[in-house]
């Protein structure tokens, strides 16, 4: 298989390649053991879906267990699976994400193949939705954008806000996980892609909204578009503004200047690999203690979710920290 076929084969967030915005700042040969793996990193990796062959066997139960997970993004979607999982996160859950809704188990025996334009109609369906998450949010937009592109995903959320603008009084966290995925969409589109999108994203900054300053959505998109300054003004709005998901879109200098001044993580906090893609391979000294490692409840989980995105890296200093995750309690 050629790289332009292997590339074509992970899905639509590859589709710009080292032409990416994101790329072009922050690719780095060798960081991963494969090609592959440099520039998933360079594109956001964990914050993207990656694609694979399909799979044989009981289908519609392997995508519940995948949608169940506390950590289902971290390895690659076999195809069948990401299309009927989009459908599914869709349609919300009874008791989210231990049990599935009667909509969910219906449109998991859908055995279509994805269509054109259903980002548009899943993401509609995704806003209906009374108690909706930015983690609803966050693997429904990575999914569009891995079976239909990055800039089909985009224009349908953009359409959906701009003919909906009342949304934006929601202070749930459906929104703002929206528009952060959105930022790290356009992040992985060329600039010359991205130009279009930019002014519309600017135009729900300005135009006059029913929220306040603080509003969750307003936050990320002023992050998603301005960067640094961005950023900085959301750190000085409260401790939300610290975080280092929202870092996402900084440079490595900016990186350096904003972020790492900024709290230092907890010991238990969960680290991501893209701390070392910005800050380098001293972000390691950052990583707290894989002992009080914990996601909702399992230590197990959460070393899973840590251990798949460390163990892209090529960095002999990996090692240690992949050692001690080994070592660290297991149970539950």
């Amino acid at each position: 298989m050629s790289s332009v076929q292997a590339l074509a084969a992970k899905g639509h967030a590859f589709d710009h390649g080292y032409a990416a915005q994101r790329a072009k700042r922050l690719f780095k040969a060798g960081l991963g053991h494969t090609e592959l793996d440099d520039l998933a990193l360079a594109l956001g990796y964990p914050y993207l879906a990656e694609l694979a062959p399909d799979v044989d066997g009981d289908v519609k139960a392997q995508t519940a267990a995948r949608i169940c997970a506390w950590t289902p993004g971290n390895v690659p979607w076999p195809r069948n699976i990401a299309v009927r999982a989009a459908r599914a996160i869709a349609e919300g859950w009874d008791e989210f994400p231990d049990t599935l809704s009667a909509k969910q188990l219906a449109v998991l025996a859908i055995e279509d193949d994805w269509r054109v334009g259903e980002e548009a109609t899943l993401l509609e369906r995704l806003q209906q939705l009374r108690a909706a998450s930015w983690r609803h949010s966050a693997e429904l937009m990575f999914l569009c954008e891995a079976l239909s592109g990055g800039e089909a995903t985009i224009r349908a959320l953009l359409d959906s806000i701009e003919q909906h603008p009342e949304r934006w009084a929601d202070i749930s966290s459906l929104h703002y996980g929206l528009v952060m995925t959105m930022g790290m969409m356009l992040d992985r589109l060329s600039a010359e892609a991205a130009a279009p999108y930019r002014p519309r994203m600017e135009a729900l900054l300005v135009k006059p909204m029913t929220v306040k300053v603080t509003s969750l959505p307003l936050r990320a998109l002023d992050i998603v578009l301005h960067g640094a300054d961005g950023y900085e003004r959301t750190v000085e709005l409260g401790e939300w503004g610290r975080s280092r998901e929202a870092a996402f879109f900084l440079d490595r200098t900016e990186w350096k200047r904003l972020a790492l001044p900024a709290p230092k993580p907890l010991p238990w906090m969960l680290p991501t690999v893209q701390w070392v893609v910005q800050g380098g391979i001293e972000e390691l000294k950052h990583v707290g203690n894989p002992a009080k490692y914990e996601l909702s409840g399992s230590k197990k989980e959460a070393h899973r979710r840590v251990a798949t995105q460390f163990a892209r890296l090529a960095a002999p200093e990996v090692a240690g920290f992949m050692k001690k995750l080994t070592a660290a309690p297991k149970k539950v």
